[in-house]
C-alpha cells in the first residue's frame, strides 16, 4: 500500500517534470522564433532606410565613387536627409521619435518635389515636341525661310536628344 502510494507520487512527479521540460523547450523554441522575426524585421527596416536615403542623397559622391553609408546609425542617416531636403539641422541627441517624425516629413516633401520635377520635365518635353512639329509644318509650307529651317533642325535635334 505504501509502495503503491509512493509509486503513484513518483509517477505524478515524473509527469509534472516531463511537462515542465516540454513547456521549457516550447518556450525556448518560441523565443528563438521571436528573436529571428525581430532580427528580420530590423534588417528589413535598415534596408528600407538605406534605400530611401540612397534615393534622396544619391549613391555616389562628387568623384563618382560609391558612398557606403552602411556603418552610419539610423539617426545620422535621417538627419542627413532632413538637412538635404529641408536645409535644417537637427540635434542628434533629440528624441528618436522626433527625428523620425521630421524625417518622415522630409520624405513626403522629397516625393512631392520629385513628382513636381517629373511633371515639369514632361511639360517641357511636350512643349518642345509641339513647337518642333509646328515649326516643321511652317517651314514645309513656307519653303524658302532658311532661318526657320535651321531653328526646326535645332528643335528636332533637341527632341531626339531629350528622349
Amino acid at each position: 500500500m505504501v509502495i503503491d502510494h509512493l509509486q503513484a507520487l513518483t509517477a505524478a512527479a515524473t509527469a509534472r517534470a516531463d511537462q515542465s521540460e516540454l513547456d521549457a523547450k516550447t518556450a525556448i523554441a518560441k523565443a528563438k522564433l521571436d528573436a529571428d522575426e525581430a532580427v528580420n524585421t530590423a534588417a528589413m527596416a535598415r534596408a528600407d532606410l538605406l534605400t530611401e536615403v540612397g534615393q534622396i542623397l544619391g549613391t555616389k559622391d562628387a568623384d563618382g565613387k560609391v558612398v557606403n553609408r552602411s556603418k552610419l546609425d539610423a539617426a545620422t542617416l535621417m538627419i542627413s536627409v532632413i538637412k538635404h531636403v529641408d536645409g535644417i539641422d537637427v540635434d542628434p541627441k533629440r528624441d528618436p521619435q522626433y527625428i523620425r517624425g521630421v524625417y518622415d516629413g522630409s520624405l513626403t516633401r522629397a516625393d512631392a518635389a520629385a513628382a513636381s520635377r517629373a511633371a515639369a520635365r514632361t511639360a517641357v518635353t511636350e512643349t518642345r515636341e509641339k513647337a518642333s512639329e509646328d515649326l516643321e509644318k511652317k517651314v514645309r509650307s513656307d519653303g524658302e525661310n532658311t532661318e526657320q529651317r535651321e531653328r526646326a533642325a535645332m528643335l528636332a535635334r533637341n527632341k531626339r536628344q531629350s528622349k
